[in-house]
């Protein structure tokens, strides 16, 4: 009997839900083999603007993070080291922080801890995740030199995650 009632329950709300959305275009998320979409966001150390473009003809892991966020606290040690293991390859690193404004010192003392080298944008009013369709953090998007999405990670990426080190193996054989 319960579990007849458990699926009457669902159905009723898969039926509500579909109604809301009814008519309504949700946004696409990219996927791998999408080109990445454009960005913005302004440069932690010089307060310049910074865009995905600027790094046309690189490949750039775009990382979107929070200092709130547990997993990408934890997850920032080993982004560090895949820049460092990967740096002279080419790979670029561009970690957008979507922490509140004014949030600059608390991001630079957690950096600084992590001894973090790479690029480091801010977005408090999150318009990456809008742009990316974020639903989670950390989210972290592979993009090869031609525009194109290797990878994409909703969660923190594992160290050994095949998926992760097979795009980063084709975006260099690509070079």
């Amino acid at each position: 009997m319960f579990w007849k009632n458990s699926m009457a329950f669902a159905l009723n709300i898969s039926i509500l839900l579909s109604a809301c959305v009814d008519g309504v275009e949700l946004p696409s998320v990219p996927r791998t083999g999408d080109m990445a979409p454009e960005i913005q966001a302004e440069m932690l150390e010089t307060g310049e603007p910074v865009l995905l473009s600027d790094y046309q003809g690189e490949t750039v892991l775009v990382n979107i993070w929070a200092t709130w966020c547990i997993p990408c606290r934890v997850e920032t040690p080993f982004l560090q080291e895949t820049y460092e293991r990967f740096q002279d390859q080419g790979l670029k690193i561009l970690g957008i922080s979507v922490d509140s404004p004014g949030a600059e010192d608390m991001i630079k003392s957690f950096l600084n801890e992590n001894s973090v080298t790479y690029d480091i944008g801010l977005d408090p009013s999150m318009t990456s995740t809008d742009v990316f369709s974020v639903v989670g953090l950390p989210a972290s998007f592979l993009i090869g030199r031609d525009g194109t999405i290797l990878y994409n990670r909703i969660g923190p990426i594992a160290e050994k995650d095949p998926d992760f080190e097979s795009a980063l193996e084709q975006a260099f054989e690509l070079e």
